[in-house]
């Protein structure tokens, strides 16, 4: 019933999404929950991706070693909501793409993400590639739906990550006792490298429609 009201209250498409969402991965799994999936995803005419995505949680937290729960960081929720973008974004992501490698992520599995998500807007993923990456998808599709996937949020996240990469080198050189002299000159480099991707991300938080 919560579902239909929302469904006719008027508001814009990607807020009733948002809002029904919330909803539903808080339901609990069954028949009445399939049928609420099936109503939004034809009065919405949403895509396979989008209404999976629907009852997909978005979890704060991750399972760590034995099962303990383990709050992420800004860095890694960053990039978790980065990756999203990308599958929701498509071929609009290759740009960012092509700038980065693992070595900007925190996590290996997620940079591989990324690039699923990139052969997949090409059309080059295999069938066995979609259905292994499919659980996380569609988790990451819920976070980018939250935010709202646009090419100016993915750009932000995009200069996010450079920069806690940045931050991360820096925090290692910074741990070191002694630095030599090119060790130094690197140290300068990241220090330049974070002002001006600082004013980068100023720049397209600029942008935003509500400023």
């Amino acid at each position: 019933f919560r579902v239909e009201r929302l469904l006719e209250s008027g508001d814009s498409r990607e807020r009733i999404y948002t809002r029904v969402q919330q909803l539903l991965t808080a339901a609990p799994p069954g028949v009445e929950r399939s049928e609420q999936v099936q109503l939004v995803t034809d009065r919405l005419g949403l895509t396979a991706d989008a209404a999976a995505a629907l009852t997909a949680p978005v979890a704060a937290t991750v399972t760590g070693g034995g099962g303990r729960r383990v709050r992420m960081s800004a860095r890694e929720m960053d990039e978790r909501l980065f990756v999203g973008m990308c599958f929701a974004l498509g071929a609009q992501a290759d740009t960012f793409l092509t700038d980065l490698d693992v070595a900007d992520f925190s996590q290996a599995s997620l940079w591989e993400a990324a690039t699923h998500a990139r052969r997949e807007a090409a059309g080059d993923a295999t069938p066995e590639e979609a259905h292994s990456w499919a659980p996380l998808k569609a988790e990451l599709n819920a976070l980018a739906a939250r935010e709202g996937p646009s090419p100016r949020v993915l750009e932000e996240l995009y200069w996010k990550i450079r920069l806690h990469s940045v931050a991360a080198e820096l925090k290692k050189l910074g741990d070191s006792a002694d630095l030599g002299l090119r060790q130094q000159q690197r140290l300068q480099e990241l220090q330049q490298l974070r002002l001006s991707f600082l004013e980068r991300l100023e720049d397209v938080r600029a942008q935003a429609p509500d400023r």
